[in-house]
């Protein structure tokens, strides 16, 4: 990485930081709007604990998986200032993500200097600093760092939360195009010359699967009234005007609460009281060309195709 993009990637994430920083600091200040979450329901406690993950973009030591992320459902009322903050965050992480992304490096080197990064980062801010020593915060969270705070132009009636089905992703790849990706693992990874052992014992023409698979999302299911309109509705054999709403509806994802206009001490959307139960089952075999079981190359997470009956 040269001078240039080492000073963008600083300056875009010390502005991200900043943006998240005014955002969480409104958000805690406004006692006057309602506001609700799924694990805290009481209102200033749930815009503290927004304000909490809003600010978390740090690796926890001992978190487990790092590709879980740390979310939370709810409804935060907020005044035109707050939601001008929360735009800026938005185009904020816009512009660090783009940032890392435009490093032209393999990926295990991106991560070194994003830690570099990190690292530099937490020297200039001393409360970082005492913040990493205290809660034993270690390396940046990219998912968690990129993710939009969802915000509204206007306020839905109803809320309600679902789960969306996991599904799975899968990259049909030719054997040449899987030995390009173990050539790209590192070097000193102890699986790299067996994978590239057994997919040179491959036939040529054969291609394999690389599949990911997508954990279950919560959804936001918004409705918006547009007004009301008469009617004609028939009950018992007789026909009398009835008033109905014009409703408007839209579907979004959510991994944070989700920001909105709202006046002080109006009452918020309509919502559930808690978040919703992940659904039991999974989805079914695909008929026409199924992947086996057992990995291949289980750290690629590539898989053969089974042969067609």
């Amino acid at each position: 990485m040269d001078s240039a993009q080492r000073i963008t990637l600083l300056e875009c994430f010390h502005r991200m930081q900043d943006a998240i920083e005014d955002l969480a600091d409104a958000i805690e200040a406004d006692n006057e709007r309602a506001a609700w979450l799924a694990s805290t329901p009481a209102p200033l406690a749930a815009r503290r604990r927004t304000a909490v993950l809003l600010r978390d973009i740090w690796h926890r030591e001992g978190a487990g998986d790092p590709r879980q992320t740390l979310n939370d459902i709810g409804l935060i009322g907020c005044d035109p200032h707050t939601r001008t903050l929360a735009a800026r965050c938005n185009e904020a992480k816009d512009a660090f993500k783009a940032a890392v992304q435009a490093l032209k490096v393999q990926p295990t080197r991106r991560q070194r200097l994003l830690a570099e990064m990190a690292r530099e980062a937490h020297v200039r801010d001393r409360d970082v600093a005492r913040a990493l020593a205290a809660g034993g915060i270690g390396r940046l969270h990219l998912l968690q760092a990129y993710r939009h705070v969802p915000l509204l132009a206007e306020t839905p009636a109803r809320v309600g939360f679902s789960w969306a089905s996991g599904s799975r992703s899968i990259r049909s790849l030719s054997r040449d195009e899987a030995l390009a990706l173990v050539e790209a693992m590192p070097d000193p990874h102890p699986a790299k010359a067996p994978y590239r052992q057994l997919l040179l014992a491959q036939p040529e023409h054969e291609r394999v699967a690389q599949m990911r698979v997508l954990a279950p999302n919560l959804v936001a299911n918004l409705v918006f009234v547009d007004g009301h309109e008469t009617v004609e509705r028939t009950r018992g054999g007789r026909t009398a005007p009835a008033r109905r709403e014009i409703v408007r509806r839209q579907l979004i994802h959510v991994h944070l609460p989700i920001l909105f206009p709202l006046a002080p001490g109006e009452a918020l959307p309509r919502h559930p009281l808690a978040a919703p139960e992940p659904r039991a089952g999974g989805r079914l075999a695909r008929a026409d060309r199924q992947i086996e079981d057992e990995p291949l190359l289980p750290a690629l997470r590539i898989y053969r195709y089974r042969p067609l009956a």
